[in-house]
């Protein structure tokens, strides 16, 4: 009865019936640094005057450093493959060149990605290292998005994201991990109905007159963390063998 318990439970989480030893499930919630390295936008010089570019202002927007955090969910399966899933979210405050009301916005900055990850080393390994990749969606928002009700552009982009990290096992229920994760993808502002001076925000970066898109920029976002993952051993091997 064990082992028949054991092998449904190792076919629900989708691990064949004879390779169901090694399967672990690791739950590792996180903090650590949000660091942006790209400005979101710029402008065409088309302030303060629309009627005089490019003589006017290029104004930046771009997010600022910040603290980040959030959970992780991998299924390892019994060699060096295995799957994860994270959701992240960082106070990410936007910063503005024009400045009609403050230069720092009040924004976040919510990640959600699947990847797959590859072990380096020995799965039994004390310390593990790994590499992964995978898909990321990266949504914005905050007041800085909406202060004014005039931005009608995407706050939500869809990317790639490469991961690599390592992780010591302290006990066999417990790993601490570190991460470092990069975002890439390409983003555009946009557009406006902007006709005046707003309340500050992403459409600073078109000045008064903002029925107008930017170009797309490329992204290319850092997270840098630490996290103790939860180890489960979701299964046991079941072969021809029987287990009391």
């Amino acid at each position: 009865m064990r082992s028949t318990a054991i092998v449904l439970l190792g076919i629900a989480w989708g691990i064949p019936p004879g390779l169901t030893a090694q399967a672990q499930l690791e739950f590792a919630p996180y903090v650590g640094s949000y660091r942006p390295t790209s400005i979101i936008g710029i402008g065409d010089g088309s302030f303060p005057n629309p009627n005089t570019p490019p003589q006017g202002v290029r104004d930046t927007v771009r997010q600022l450093n910040s603290a980040a955090r959030g959970i992780r969910v991998t299924k390892w399966g019994p060699g060096r493959l295995g799957f994860e899933a994270t959701v992240g979210y960082a106070p990410s405050s936007l910063w503005s060149s024009l400045a009609y009301t403050a230069r720092v916005y009040d924004a976040h900055v919510l990640t959600m990605s699947l990847k797959a990850l590859q072990r380096v080393t020995p799965p039994q390994a004390r310390a593990a290292l790994y590499v992964g990749g995978g898909v990321v969606l990266v949504d914005h928002g905050g007041e800085a998005w909406n202060s004014d009700a005039s931005y009608h552009g995407p706050k939500m982009f869809v990317g790639g994201i490469a991961n690599a990290g390592a992780a010591v096992k302290p006990v066999g229920w417990l790993r601490v991990r570190f991460d470092a994760e990069d975002f890439v993808y390409f983003a555009h502002l946009g557009p406006c109905t902007r006709s005046g001076p707003g309340s500050g925000g992403v459409c600073d970066v078109f000045g008064e007159w903002a029925a107008r898109t930017t170009g797309a920029r490329l992204q290319n976002e850092l997270v840098l963390s630490v996290g103790l993952a939860l180890v489960l051993h979701v299964a046991e091997r079941h072969g021809s063998e029987s287990h009391q």
